[in-house]
């Protein structure tokens, strides 16, 4: 069973995929969540890593790295703010067609149907829920160097949970990408990689960068259309391209 924190199931979410991305998940009906130690390098901010370089004392004095366990977690990042300036040009790269993105749209709830079909696969790994959903929580330096204090003397298992518990934190300065993150927890995965069979017709919207031209456009939807996705669901965004970065 998937839990949620403050996340309402039939919220609308988006997520922004460039297109060479898109076409092989769309292709191998598969989508991935990466190890949320690998944020760090992706995205640079060095905060997403801060957790992993703790030492933290256990109750019974055991000194233990925290990095040690930070292989077990993955996650998958989505927003429930769509169509926004800043998400095009984070994501969307328009010097090849391949790296331009495209925004699709689903629901909680389906997340949650893709994310509990994988129990089947994967199997609890652990005592307490390793599957959920929940909106990530934008803090101030002082609130982060509070809740690090606040950890105290915990059992060695207690990491697991410190870790997802800060893998729904994040710094104040991305608060514009209104973030949902689904997550993972898996002690006997090895891989970089973890592989969730998505549900047919899961998206129901693809939205282009606004940025293409009229040809761009087009090249984008056949695409999709040879990937089996009806044209009644693909649309341009109406964002002035001329307001960009």
């Amino acid at each position: 069973m998937v839990k949620l924190i403050n996340v309402d199931p039939n919220l609308l979410v988006y997520k922004y995929f460039q297109l060479k991305w898109l076409k092989n998940i769309l292709e191998e009906k598969k989508m991935s969540f990466k190890r949320v130690l690998s944020w760090a390098s992706n995205d640079g901010d060095s905060f997403e890593a801060l957790f992993s370089r703790q030492r933290l004392k256990s109750d019974g004095n055991e000194v233990l790295k925290v990095s040690d366990f930070c292989s077990y977690l993955y996650g998958q990042s989505w927003t429930s703010l769509p169509d926004t300036f800043e998400m095009w040009c984070n994501y969307s790269d328009l010097m090849k067609l391949e790296n331009v993105a495209v925004m699709v749209r689903t629901r909680v709830s389906s997340l949650m149907s893709v994310m509990d079909d994988s129990i089947k696969h994967y199997g609890h790994s652990i005592s307490f829920n390793d599957r959920l959903i929940g909106k990530v929580e934008y803090l101030q330096q002082n609130q982060i160097d509070e809740w690090f204090l606040s950890l105290g003397s915990f059992h060695a298992e207690d990491v697991a949970n410190y870790q997802i518990q800060y893998a729904l934190k994040k710094r104040r300065s991305f608060e514009y990408e209104n973030e949902i993150r689904c997550l993972a927890w898996e002690a006997e995965k090895k891989e970089a990689i973890l592989s969730f069979d998505i549900l047919p017709n899961m998206f129901d919207e693809f939205v282009l960068d606004p940025r293409l031209t009229a040809e761009e456009s087009q090249k984008v939807c056949l695409i999709l259309k040879d990937l089996g996705i009806s044209r009644m669901k693909i649309k341009q965004s109406s964002l002035a391209s001329s307001s960009f970065c």
